[in-house]
């Protein structure tokens, strides 16, 4: 017994320094962290996303007419950005019509690596390695950040500053994970309304500088509800170790027989371009078919983009294709047309604009169904994508706290803003009645959205779902509201985004018929051919050929940046959480 006990005396030195040892070493509950910089990929980098992400937050806290008024990408941005700013550094190739390829298959993403749980960790040295990158020794408390490929294996090995001991080592694997969003659709998507950077009149200092937008043609703008959506998806602490592809070929005045899935002319044609000064004729001229031709259909141009090789014979991509997690789609407002109603509501005589609702464009509804059924066959042959978000569309049509319609008086009530602007809308009679805009209501809005909400029910199984929030989100907040408006009305379109000058295009530049849409082409056209008419014939339109496009204020009845962040963005959000929530990873 005597014998054990001088045998243990004898080793407790040596298990006292081991447990010492033990007690120096990293703790158990000290790891690695690991997040994704890069994440909303669009743009080219962290610094731009940030950038980026300030102006929506801007956006989110503004209220009244400041948030209507304010251009997303500040001025004062604009004038010391040397000639680039936030658009031009996004990985769309204008005159190519498409991303880039390395952007829609990523290869490596910007990563962040932190030693999490390790107290004082700015008394240790962490010497971080991973393949293909040269070991970097730094503080602790800084962590690491490089590009890595995915399943990259990242070491670091700490060490005791003072006593420079080494006292472990942690490793872990990068796997992001990126999801793609596609977008496709009418002006409701494009961004119409909400240019990046609004237009700039005239002043002592500088000449009037028209407004910009992301893409040009097609009206397309980083304050979209979907892209706005993207963004914020994007930075959600709970996506963190993910990044997102936003892929939108959506066009202000496309429809599903006029640009989605047939060649289009585009909401502004290079000339139209020219005319704005924008000094992109160069861009155009890189190419001759965006010079004089037509934009390729949008599901065309997508299905392209989605593969690596951009080639495919007979039919099929000759390299790796990629599916989207999700695609946004918003059409039927020009099917049923937007424009001609809107142009009617604003300015002929109630009962003109009130029989046109009625007669015409009620029953051009009843050719959507065939319209989203087409289009539902084409995406599932050729798009495939997980989710198909389908969203409805606004009640843009009241005004204040208690959502009346929008009518004579509440339009007299803008006056406040702009006196000398309204001075001439009011002689030139733009305005709209409450018999107006209930028509309007109840021949058109809600029943767009009742074919919306059916053609989501017959696609279910296919992953169809309902992006809602919209039509009720907007009460309040319509086009003739005289605070917080989410809309925009004549005034704020020409203030914001003045004119699209009128253009032309030649019979070689428009596009071909197309059989996908022939049968929704007839329906359509015996349903609207009598409704054309009675259009707006201020010096606002030169109503033309079908090859010329008149000088419009595009952006009227749609949302301004105010509503794309506000309502537009978290709707869309809300529906692609759930959508993804409900997919294997």
């Amino acid at each position: 017994m005597i014998r054990k006990f001088l045998l243990l005396l004898g080793l407790l030195p040596a298990l006292l320094c081991a447990r010492v040892a033990m007690a120096q070493g990293l703790d158990p509950d000290v790891s690695l962290k690991w997040q994704v910089v890069d994440r909303f990929r669009l743009l080219r980098n962290a610094i731009d996303q940030k950038e980026y992400f300030s102006y929506i937050d801007r956006i989110a806290k503004q209220s009244g007419t400041s948030g209507a008024y304010d251009s997303p990408i500040p001025w004062t941005v604009a004038r010391n950005s040397r000639g680039k700013i936030l658009i031009d550094r996004t990985r769309w190739v204008a005159k190519s019509n498409q991303y880039d390829v390395d952007y829609v298959f990523p290869k490596q993403w910007t990563i962040s690596v932190q030693l999490d749980g390790l107290a004082r960790a700015s008394d240790y040295d962490c010497t971080w390695s991973v393949a293909t990158f040269p070991m970097r020794t730094s503080n602790c408390a800084r962590g690491f950040e490089a590009d890595m490929r995915r399943d990259a294996v990242v070491q670091v090995d700490v060490t005791k500053r003072q006593e420079a001991r080494r006292v472990g080592s942690r490793t872990v694997t990068v796997r992001p994970r990126d999801i793609l969003i596609a977008v496709i659709g009418d002006s409701f998507f494009s961004g119409e309304g909400a240019p990046d950077l609004h237009l700039r009149p005239k002043d002592g200092r500088a000449a009037q500088t028209p407004a910009r937008w992301w893409d040009e043609r097609c009206h397309r703008s980083l304050f979209s509800g979907p892209a706005i959506a993207a963004a914020l998806l994007a930075r959600d602490p709970a996506f963190a170790q993910k990044s997102v592809t936003f892929v939108s070929f959506a066009c202000s005045g496309a429809a599903i027989n006029d640009g989605i899935l047939t060649g289009y002319v585009g909401r502004a044609l290079p000339d139209q371009i020219v005319k704005l000064n924008l000094g992109l004729a160069i861009t155009y001229q890189a190419s001759t078919e965006n010079l004089t031709g037509f934009i390729p259909a949008q599901i065309d141009a997508l299905a392209l983009s989605l593969c690596s090789t951009r080639k495919f014979e007979n039919g099929a991509c000759t390299g790796s294709s990629r599916q989207p997690d999700v695609l946004l789609v918003s059409t039927g407002g020009n099917e049923v047309g937007f424009g001609p109603i809107a142009r009617n509501i604003l300015a002929n005589d109630s009962s003109t604009s009130i029989e046109a609702i009625k007669s015409y464009h009620r029953k051009a509804i009843a050719c959507l169904a065939d319209g989203y059924d087409q289009l539902a066959k084409e995406i599932s042959a050729r798009i495939k994508p997980k989710l198909i978000g389908l969203v409805e569309y606004p009640n843009l049509l009241t005004w204040g706290k208690s959502r009346q319609l929008c009518d004579e008086g509440s339009w007299i009530k803008l006056r406040s803003y702009q006196p000398s602007i309204f001075g001439v809308l009011s002689v030139l009679g733009v305005g709209t009645s409450k018999q107006e805009a209930q028509a309007a209501l109840d021949n058109v809005l809600i029943p767009l959205d009742d074919e919306v909400a059916k053609a989501v029910s017959r696609h279910k199984d296919d992953g169809w779902l309902l992006i809602s929030g919209i039509r009720d989100g907007a009460l309040g907040h319509g086009f003739c509201s005289a605070v917080d408006p989410w809309f925009n009305n004549v005034e704020l379109t020409l203030l914001r985004q003045g004119m699209t000058p009128s253009g032309k295009v030649t019979a070689e530049g428009l596009p071909p018929a197309s059989t996908a849409t022939a049968a929704l082409d007839s329906c359509l056209s015996g349903a609207l051919s009598r409704a054309v008419p009675p259009l707006l014939r201020t010096p606002f339109v030169q109503v033309g050929p079908s090859t010329e496009i008149g000088a419009l204020p595009t952006g009227v009845l749609h949302p301004n940046a105010r509503g794309t962040v506000v309502l537009y963005g978290p709707a869309i959000l809300d529906a692609i959480r759930e959508g993804l929530s409900n997919l294997p990873e």
